[in-house]
């Protein structure tokens, strides 16, 4: 959920927000209106049309930043945690003595096969509690989160199994505003050869061109990562921890696109309304949980 004492957070989602009304306010009324009145329907449209996406990149925006991402209900478990505490901990002073954590953690960290992951449960010796399968533990939120793909700042909140689609929606209609705007850039210096005469109009078409710039790569990469996550059947933290598959998946591409817009017709895949309906995972019952301290 939306972290309220997370300073940075609240500033980045608050900056994203300014962002997408900067770039539909100056691209409509700035750009798209010099030399409006020679123009016709045409440009009345995609006026409208623009303001469309913006109004849908609020809306996924705010339902990923809001919508809980799937985290793992906390359960006592009467296992003593102090032992792997204190294991934990001797293993970060040698690493750190050695200045070799990473590559000494690499080394002695057995990981399980990723196939494993999709069934087995684990128990998080920081949560104390276990938790379903491909669940991670998040260092902001402080909980285990359900399919976490990683943390984002943008939103302020972990991208997870509940709000997944409407993240990925967020970055496709950011895509939408950052080619409409450029185009939009590029169109009206073509058609006019001339900048605004207004010095806040140039100030304003300027800082929408450097956002616009910046932008593209960020939203660009992000956009095509989310869609191999999609497709390869892996989040971020799998990808880092296990790399990208080999092969293609198992799961029909179809079956993987619904697992995370929903069964319902296709046209509300594209709309920021419904999510996946994914039922609570059942708890391992009778078993020993120590073997699954990770």
């Amino acid at each position: 959920m939306f972290r309220y004492n997370d300073t940075s957070g609240v500033f980045a989602y608050i900056l994203s927000l300014f962002i997408t009304v900067y770039t539909d306010t100056v691209t409509v009324y700035v750009v798209l209106e010099h030399g409006a009145e020679d123009e016709g329907m045409g440009r009345k449209i995609v006026c409208w049309v623009f303001h469309f996406f913006c109004l849908l990149t609020f809306i996924a925006h705010t339902r990923a930043s809001f919508t809980n991402p799937g985290y793992v209900t906390k359960k006592n478990l009467n296992i003593d945690f102090k032992e792997h505490r204190e294991k934990e901990e001797e293993m970060r002073r040698q690493e750190r003595d050695k200045k070799k954590k990473r590559k000494k953690k690499e080394k002695e960290k057995e990981e399980k096969p990723f196939e494993l992951q999709l069934t087995e449960w684990t128990v998080c010796t920081k949560c104390e509690s276990y938790r379903p399968p491909r669940a991670h533990h998040c260092k902001h939120c402080n909980r285990c989160v359900r399919r976490m793909d990683h943390h984002c700042h943008w939103i302020n909140n972990c991208v997870g199994i509940h709000n997944y689609k409407f993240f990925f929606l967020f970055v496709c209609y950011s895509e939408v505003l950052v080619i409409g705007a450029g185009l939009s850039l590029i169109w009206d210096w073509r058609r006019h050869k001339e900048v605004p005469d207004d010095t806040l109009d140039r100030v304003l078409t300027f800082g929408l061109f450097i956002i616009d710039a910046l932008f593209t790569f960020f939203v660009n990469g992000m956009l095509i990562s989310q869609i191999l996550a999609v497709l390869c059947n892996r989040t971020f933290v799998e990808v880092k921890r296990y790399g990208r598959p080999v092969g293609k998946p198992k799961e029909s591409k179809m079956s993987l696109i619904t697992a995370v817009c929903g069964r319902g017709p296709m046209w509300l895949w594209c709309l920021p309304f419904t999510k996946a309906r994914i039922p609570d995972p059942i708890p391992p019952s009778d078993i020993a949980l120590n073997q699954f301290i990770v």
